[in-house]
């Protein structure tokens, strides 16, 4: 943030004494046409602008560790994290609900949370300008190979092999395909069984970054059938 505030102040200065030097020249050869005052400030705009987006940077991953005005947030992606300060005057605190992004209190982001935040890039940390708190979704697909209906379970080979048990509740938005219309149907898991496909999207979080404590968010089942007509 120094090294931001350090070019701008410069840039002024610079436009400052453009402007001085012009205001003594003009007794000279005559007043400084307002076209040229114009065209000096959008040429220090377009710099500034410039200088900052190249230091501008989004990150995002989950809240890890909160001490005082440094966040330390984790990508679980490439296992990365980044050091994020905060401005307790300057930066602001958004959600994202649905389509909408609404104003929140620093106190509403908690250990855990998935955050997206812009700013300055500082090198070894970055100072947050915007905090952008989200919902992290993961999409799988695999085949399922058991189903406990007691439990409200699945057990699921997965694409690449790996056999996980997800969780479903009852704000799981359940479907299956219907093979003869290609509609998708509201279902449940008496109607699924194992030898079915399925895709689904499930709420990442520190706590499932290995496929553990899965509940799915939502799921279609296409059903084995399907591919023997």
């Amino acid at each position: 943030m120094i090294k931001k505030i350090a070019l701008v102040m410069a840039l002024i200065f610079i436009c400052f004494n453009n402007l001085v030097l012009a205001e003594k020249t003009s007794s000279i050869s005559g007043s400084i046409s307002e076209k040229q005052v114009k065209d000096l400030k959008t040429k220090i705009a377009t710099k500034v602008a410039e200088l900052t987006k190249k230091e501008s940077k989004v990150v995002a991953g989950f809240l890890d560790k909160k001490d005082g005005n440094t966040y330390i947030i984790k990508n679980i992606d490439d296992d990365k994290d980044y050091k994020i300060e905060v401005d307790k005057e300057l930066t602001s605190f958004k959600k994202v609900s649905g389509t909408k992004i609404i104003e929140i209190k620093e106190d509403d982001i908690k250990s855990g949370d998935y955050l997206i935040v812009d700013g300055v890039n500082l090198g070894s940390e970055i100072n947050a300008n915007n905090i952008y708190l989200d919902t992290h979704y993961s999409v799988m697909s695999g085949s399922i190979v058991g189903v406990d209906i007691s439990n409200k379970q699945l057990e699921i080979e997965t694409s690449d092999k790996e056999k996980i048990k997800v969780d479903v509740s009852s704000s799981t938005k359940s479907y299956i395909l219907d093979i003869d219309t290609l509609d998708e149907k509201r279902t449940s898991l008496s109607k699924v069984k194992a030898g079915d496909l399925i895709n689904f999207v499930y709420e990442t979080s520190l706590t499932n970054k290995n496929k553990d404590n899965i509940y799915l968010y939502r799921y279609l089942v296409i059903p084995q059938e399907f591919f023997e007509k």
